[in-house]
């Protein structure tokens, strides 16, 4: 038979009442939690708000005026510091820039960042030896960083010191492959030392990262065609001069090489055409333009103009003898002898100077304490206009013979003459690829 399985309700236990003491007792004790919870969660939220992590996007999302308040709230404040001097720097106000850099640093003196802020804005503000200093700092605070590696191997370059520059170039590439303007710099330190296909690789390297890029494709073409790659040198060119048609460099670079090497009926005419131009804008070579359209001219029979072009280029340099050799024919194919005689003697004059100066400073390189040998190669390099070099070389022979007054006078009465004029050409303040020899 089924069975019937009986159900009974559940038990209902009853509730104990709480009395009204009771109640009265528990809630102070859970408005205590409550506030105690507050409070935690309020200074959680306060010390996340306040941390270095979250400060750093808030600062940065702040324009100048609300930085400056900030500031002057808080002079302490190294993060403040570092944000309204990056928004100075930005804004092209270095002074100001510079010392919030240095209230920076000098609050928080292991901040690799705000060192590496102070050193670009002294570079910028043309002190280039505390650049330098304030850049060796930041590698001694993280060695990793790719930008003061690429900034310090340029400062080297700047002065002379190639060999050391490159490393340092080299490193920036290592640390950040993607760096096309560290890639350029490396090439310019290989092509300066004479490493012509390591300066193409890396030149390679700069364009593969920025190909629209008309400065790299210019210098890896001139390169090309000085290590006889001439078709892909001429492509290199001429897609350097249809991404800035209005780039001298460039211009100048195609021009010379349909002066040259173009073989088509009309390569005379396009050479013609870019070296114009070139010579209307502004160009590294300003003389290597003007000699060129010059040679245009001569191979034209347009002998006047080839006279006013290469005269031109001797107001550009006038140490290149290959342009008063030239200058000479033309004036002899115009019939102007007097004017041929004059300019070839003057021609004879610059090549006798260069054996000179190649004599003495292979001298040099054997006897560098001899003070004449300084002295005299000061005078040749006076005589072809490289001032620069001169200077060196007569503060070496006055550092070398302190006890000749001789050439302690001449050197005053150079430094007279050749003082830097005010307002004069701005210093050169970026790789700028060499000439291949």
């Amino acid at each position: 038979m089924p069975t019937t399985l009986k159900t009974t309700s559940p038990r209902v236990l009853p509730v104990p009442q709480q009395t009204g003491a009771s109640a009265t007792r528990r809630a102070p004790s859970r408005l205590l939690a409550l506030i105690v919870i507050g409070l935690v969660l309020v200074i959680a939220a306060w010390g996340v708000r306040s941390s270095r992590w979250m400060r750093d996007p808030i600062l940065a999302g702040k324009g100048i005026p609300e930085l400056e308040a900030s500031v002057r709230d808080r002079p302490g404040d190294p993060l403040a510091q570092y944000h309204l001097a990056k928004k100075y720097y930005l804004q092209g106000r270095f002074g100001e820039a510079r010392s919030a850099y240095e209230a920076a640093t000098r609050l928080d003196p292991r901040s690799p960042r705000a060192h590496l802020g102070l050193a670009l804005t002294l570079y910028e503000m043309g002190r280039m030896r505390d650049a330098r200093a304030q850049f060796e700092r930041v590698l001694l605070l993280d060695d990793r960083s790719a930008w003061a590696h690429y900034m310090l191997g340029k400062i080297l370059w700047l002065e002379g010191d190639i060999r050391d520059a490159l490393p340092h170039v080299r490193r920036a590439t290592e640390l950040d492959p993607r760096s096309d303007q560290a890639w350029y710099g490396l090439s310019v330190c290989y092509a300066q030392l004479r490493r012509y296909d390591d300066a193409i690789a890396a030149l390679r390297k700069a364009v593969g990262r920025r190909g629209d890029s008309a400065q790299y494709r210019a210098a890896l073409g001139e390169m090309l065609v000085y290590r006889g790659n001439m078709e892909e040198g001429r492509v290199q060119l001429a897609r350097a001069v249809e991404l800035n048609p209005d780039y001298g460099p460039a211009c100048a670079l195609l021009g010379s090489f349909y002066l040259r090497h173009g073989t088509g009926h009309d390569a005379l005419d396009r050479a013609q055409d870019l070296l114009e131009r070139a010579t209307r804008l502004n160009t590294i070579r300003p003389a290597q333009a003007w000699f060129d359209l010059g040679q245009v001219y001569v191979r034209k029979a347009r002998y006047a103009d080839a006279v006013n072009a290469l005269q031109r280029s001797l107001r550009e340099d006038a140490r290149d003898e290959r342009t008063y050799y030239a200058l000479a024919n033309a004036y002899r194919r115009m019939g102007q002898a007097a004017k041929a005689l004059t300019t070839e003697a003057r021609f004879r004059r610059i090549s006798a100077l260069h054996v000179r100066m190649q004599d003495l400073e292979a001298k040099l390189s054997h006897a560098p304490n001899d003070p004449d040998a300084h002295l005299n190669l000061a005078r040749v390099y006076r005589d072809l206009g490289l001032i620069g070099q001169a200077a060196e070389r007569y503060a070496s022979a006055a550092r070398l013979a302190p006890q000749s007054g001789a050439i302690s006078r001449e050197w005053q009465q150079f430094a007279r003459v050749h003082a830097p004029e005010p307002g004069g050409a701005p210093p050169v303040r970026d790789f700028i690829m060499p000439a291949p020899p």
